[in-house]
Order: structure tokens, then sequence, then C-alpha cells
């Protein structure tokens, strides 16, 4: 009997792997902090990553530290976001400290 050596020796294409979602690469960030006026709004989103973003705020991080703490990747966006506005977490914390910062600084201002 006669073995098909012709099927056998066709090769049988490799599983394609996929590639890494998009969603595996930090694209951009968003601000969840409270707006700091002319300067910064909640939701404000970065076409870059978040260590561009820190540098483009620097001088910003330089008054209110607490902004960089704020910015947050696309990769963790969706927790992040609940986490801002859920009491009991760092998130939230650092959202309220930079918000009675802010208010502090502005009455400050008009005090003036």
């Amino acid at each position: 009997m006669a073995v098909n050596t012709k099927a056998s020796a066709e090769k049988v294409p490799e599983p394609v792997t996929p590639t890494a979602p998009a969603q595996d690469k930090e694209e951009f960030c968003v601000y969840l902090g409270p707006p700091i006026r002319g300067v910064l709004q909640h939701g404000q989103i970065f076409t870059c990553t978040r260590r561009k973003a820190k540098n483009q705020l620097a001088d910003v991080i330089a008054k209110h530290p607490k902004v960089a703490s704020l910015l947050i990747s696309n990769l963790t966006l969706v927790h992040d976001r609940v986490k801002a506005k859920t009491p009991g977490n760092a998130l939230y914390n650092t959202y309220q400290q930079l918000r009675t910062e802010l208010i502090k600084a502005e009455s400050m201002k008009g005090a003036s």
C-alpha cells in the first residue's frame, strides 16, 4: 500500500498568534482631578503617555504635586474613574485634598 507523501510534505500553516491588543499600550491619559482655572479641566485628555503629560505640566505639578497622581493612563482609566468618585481610597482622597488646596489658594488670591 502506497503512502501519500504529497499530503504529508505540505506544510500546515502555523496558527497566527494575535498581537497584543491596543489596550495593552499606553496611548493617552486623562486628568481626573478638580479643575484648575485657566490650566486644567476635569476630564482633560492628553494624547501622549502619562510621563510626557507630566513633563508638559511640570509648572503646575511644581505648585500642586497631587496633580501628577490624578493623571490617569488609558490602561487604568475604567477603574480609576470610579475610584476617584468613591470615598475611602487614595484617588478620592487625593482629589479631595487637591480640591481643598485649590479652594484655599483661590480664597487667598481673593483676599489680597
